[in-house]
């Protein structure tokens, strides 16, 4: 398995976050078949936890990994399993992470893209989970409590697996 994917410049517009979530969802597949990452995921939020406590868990996890962006004009997707060996990412990593968390962990996930400066351009992008039949952001990158969301002007929803819910 390819464990960073470069895109190359991709434009931020409807047609260039599909792609980027496509292969996100790819790299998450990829990993959810591997049993060695499965057990890593495993030891992240142990089954034992209440789900609030495996939730908290994933999350403080993922806030624990440096965020980095992107070389200029060089959109890259990395793995869970690299991200995990390496301890960084940028936003679409870091959600890729918690999406893989929360799959091991029996939860519907999936992802949010956002426009915050214009219409049409997807700037952020940060998973949801389902809990008590309603959708919740999760952010990755900022410390924020389990809910808030950053204001924007447009948001799209897409499954974190080819298939899943959203």
């Amino acid at each position: 398995m390819i464990q960073v994917r470069n895109l190359g410049r991709i434009s931020a517009d409807a047609a260039g976050t599909a792609r980027t979530i496509g292969l996100m969802q790819e790299q998450i597949a990829s990993d959810l078949i591997d049993p060695a990452w499965r057990k890593v995921a495993m030891m992240i939020a142990p089954p034992g936890l209440a789900t609030e406590q495996r939730i908290a868990a994933m999350i403080r996890y993922v806030r624990s990994m440096r965020y980095v962006m992107d070389p200029p004009s060089h959109e890259q997707v990395q793995a869970p399993s690299y991200t995990i060996r390496k301890r960084r990412g940028d936003c679409e990593d870091l959600s890729a992470l918690f999406a893989y968390l929360a799959l091991i962990a029996g939860l519907r996930v999936r992802f949010a893209t956002i426009a915050m400066a214009a219409p049409g351009v997807y700037d952020h992008i940060y998973p949801e989970i389902l809990l008590n039949d309603r959708w919740v952001p999760v952010e990755m990158i900022r410390a924020w409590p389990l809910g808030r969301e950053a204001e924007h002007l447009e948001k799209r929803v897409w499954p974190a697996i080819k298939g899943g819910a959203v």
